[in-house]
């Protein structure tokens, strides 16, 4: 899923800007430079912004939140960094909430959905994380859409087909088990 006003440098040449543009474009304010090779407009969602400027990308709690899934009431910015040592001093204490993943990354300014809802089962209780994956795993009510249905295909969640209730308690039971040896262990494989 592509979030608006969001590009990397190789998405803003796909686009049609050629460097000169590009540069052009910088000068005149249409878009700014928020981190090495990525590039916002001013739609562009301020957290997503946030994030890359402070060198991580958004996942967990926060990238549910994106996608329209349910999550508790919590402020906090979860951002994923590849790194310990990528954390910016002090960060912690100015309502992010970080979380490292060192052997998997994106190249994408949020984590797909499903990362997402694999960082709250590795970093999260086990309440948090089963409801959040339920709520984006169960069925949607002919009657009613929800924000993470597919707008194209009506009434068709955007996960259809991608993973099962079945796949989801045994994936969370193994990460809960394995979270105590190893946080970073891969899960269901």
């Amino acid at each position: 899923m592509h979030f608006e006003g969001i590009y990397r440098y190789d998405e803003l040449l796909e686009r049609g800007y050629s460097q000169s543009g590009i540069e052009h474009a910088l000068k005149d304010g249409s878009i700014e430079r928020v981190a090495h090779g990525w590039y916002a407009e001013s739609i562009a969602d301020s957290k997503i912004v946030r994030a890359l400027k402070l060198g991580g990308k958004i996942g967990c709690l926060s990238g549910c939140r994106l996608y329209g899934v349910w999550t508790p009431s919590d402020s906090a910015l979860h951002i994923i960094f590849s790194s310990s040592n990528d954390v910016p001093v002090g960060v912690p204490s100015t309502g992010v909430c970080t979380h490292v993943r060192p052997r998997s990354w994106t190249r994408e300014a949020v984590w797909p959905i499903l990362d997402c809802l694999d960082h709250v089962i590795r970093f999260h209780d086990a309440e948090t994380s089963v409801r959040s994956a339920h709520q984006t795993l169960a069925p949607t009510e002919p009657q009613a859409a929800r924000p993470h249905e597919c707008p194209s295909a009506h009434r068709t969640p955007w996960y259809h087909g991608m993973i099962g209730h079945d796949h989801l308690r045994v994936r969370v039971r193994l990460c809960s088990t394995k979270r105590r040896r190893d946080p970073f262990a891969a899960v269901g494989n």
